[in-house]
């Protein structure tokens, strides 16, 4: 298992409502197996934000899972009676390690924004703009 630490805020970056907000982290795909051959279900998991937004999860990590499997993020706002009103899920996917512990930039797979510039001696076709430091040029496509 590896211990995922993140937190989440509104817009504001201000808390959000502590006791109405639920994470819920789901398996992208059908239950699967381990290398080491154990049984992962895609029930979701929860876990409650505290008073200041943060949450920490244990899951089982993405990357000894056989197929492609990742996690979807997703954040569940309820009612003062414990009701649903709506939810917010992270666009990108979540790909957790086989790690002690791993903080929420680092899980998410997301390509990197429009306009971030790739620097190296190789193409990296992820990015919209190249620069090569040995030849001093920029490249884009």
């Amino acid at each position: 298992m590896t211990l995922l630490i993140g937190k989440a805020l509104d817009a504001r970056y201000s808390v959000i409502d502590y006791r109405s907000t639920t994470v819920k982290f789901t398996l992208s795909d059908d239950p699967t197996l381990t290398a080491a051959g154990t049984f992962v279900a895609d029930r979701p998991v929860m876990v409650a934000t505290d008073q200041t937004g943060s949450f920490s999860v244990d899951l089982a990590p993405t990357t000894t899972m056989r197929g492609d499997r990742w996690y979807w993020m997703t954040l569940v706002y309820l009612d003062e009676a414990g009701n649903f009103v709506s939810e917010d899920r992270l666009p990108w996917k979540l790909r957790i390690p086989d790690a002690p512990t791993v903080t929420l930039d680092e899980a998410i797979d997301a390509p990197p924004e429009a306009g971030e510039v790739w620097v190296g001696a190789t193409d990296n076709s992820d990015y919209q703009f190249w620069f090569n430091p040995d030849t001093q040029e920029l490249r884009w496509e």
